[in-house]
């Protein structure tokens, strides 16, 4: 896997693609592994920080979904490799076995993020295992090619400033954002689980959550246990989660870019985070519902500009609902595969909202039946997309 993942990247992107990447984290884990514990453990939060300070020199593009892609294609993947060897570092020093699986190149898109904890799945292939890999990666492909690639043709509402529109954008974005980064991340997931390799499934299901906390549970799990390892456990005996929280998405923020709005960003996350947690305390779960849906459409518009002056325009616009007569939303047209695509997105987000236990795991679509059925949709009206949301970051 790790001689197939490096000889694809050399020919999508050149033989330099992810030589910086390598590079670095062959030194880094050379030095740091030689560290005493707490000395290690610094080095590590500095390994995590390290795509925080190249997006901040431009050597790469900051995480918006529209600008993810390196400037420079030697650093292709240092984002997943840097959080990867962060956690690996932080608990004790580095196998060769480890470090090989913090540079796997099958990662280097989506993740997941190798997590130094996680058990091996067996090396003999098993026709269950077989079974099971191949349900993943068939999901992954389908979420890729057919819901993803129906919402793309409606991100051009990003360049609207009517009210509708920007609403509606946070929606389609926050919807292709999750299907294609949920489904490289399915395809990584089935493949290194047939290979063998530790693997974390990286979502659950996130729309079946019912306050703001338990959507981030569900939501690129991998990175997720890294800043709690790192950032989280540290934190909260010293400060309690008022202290922590701000802290893992401060962070989470600029591992994502060094900009103004990614402060922003994680600051209005954290906010969210802790508002959500006290009202869940005190009883009021509903609520804490209520505030899920405008929290992750606000987050998500924050998420998706990296101009600080058009994010602030937007947001004027959409909370004086302006220019609603000069929406696009009437002018959209589309073909029959883009919306079979669209009512697929409807369907399984209905499925996840309505029926959070039965969609745990996404067992639902990996039944045979459903499965030949996304397989013909997948030849019908399966396409390409943009690539990943992440780009080569």
């Amino acid at each position: 896997m790790f001689g197939s993942g490096w000889l694809l990247l050399a020919y999508l992107q050149g033989w330099q693609a992810g030589s910086a990447t390598l590079l670095l984290a062959g030194v880094a884990a050379f030095l740091i592994s030689a560290l005493p514990a707490p000395l290690r453990r610094g080095a590590a939060l500095c390994v995590l920080m390290l795509p925080a300070v190249l997006t901040a020199t431009g050597s790469i593009g900051v995480l918006t979904g529209f600008a993810g892609n390196n400037q420079h294609q030697h650093w292709t993947g240092i984002s997943f490799v840097c959080a990867s060897l962060a956690a690996g570092l932080y608990r004790a020093p580095l196998t060769m076995p480890q470090w090989l699986d913090c540079v796997q190149p099958w990662r280097f898109n989506s993740g997941p993020c190798a997590l130094p904890d996680t058990r091996s799945a067996p090396r003999r292939i098993q026709t269950r295992r077989l079974r099971s890999a191949l349900s993943w990666i068939l999901l992954g492909a389908f979420f890729y090619s057919v819901p993803a690639a129906a919402l793309s043709p409606l991100l051009l509402l990003r360049q609207s400033f009517a009210a509708p529109d920007i609403l509606l954008f946070a929606l389609v974005f926050e919807l292709y954002v999750y299907f294609n980064f949920s489904g490289i991340s399915f395809m990584v997931y089935g493949l290194l689980k047939l290979a063998g390799l530790p693997v974390i499934l990286n979502f659950q299901a996130p729309f079946s959550a019912r306050h703001v906390p338990e959507f981030w549970q569900r939501w690129h799990i991998s990175l997720s246990q890294v800043l709690k390892l790192l950032i989280f456990q540290p934190l909260r005996p010293l400060g309690g989660i008022w202290l922590a929280v701000p802290a893992v998405f401060l962070i989470s923020a600029l591992w994502h870019g060094v900009t103004l709005n990614f402060v922003l960003w994680g600051s209005f996350h954290a906010c969210a985070w802790l508002v959500s947690h006290s009202l869940i305390r005190h009883g009021w779960r509903r609520s804490a519902l209520a505030l899920l849906a405008p929290v992750i459409l606000t987050g998500r518009l924050i998420f998706s500009e990296a101009d600080t002056h058009i994010l602030l325009h937007k947001l004027q616009q959409l909370a004086g609902w302006r220019d609603a007569a000069d929406s696009w939303i009437s002018g959209i047209s589309m073909d029959w595969q883009t919306a079979t695509g669209l009512m697929c997105v409807a369907v399984w987000i209905g499925c996840e909202i309505a029926f959070p236990r039965q969609v745990r795991h996404y067992r639902l679509l990996r039944r045979t039946p459903v499965q030949i059925a996304l397989l013909l949709l997948i030849l019908l009206i399966g396409r390409s997309g943009l690539g990943g949301v992440y780009g080569a970051r």
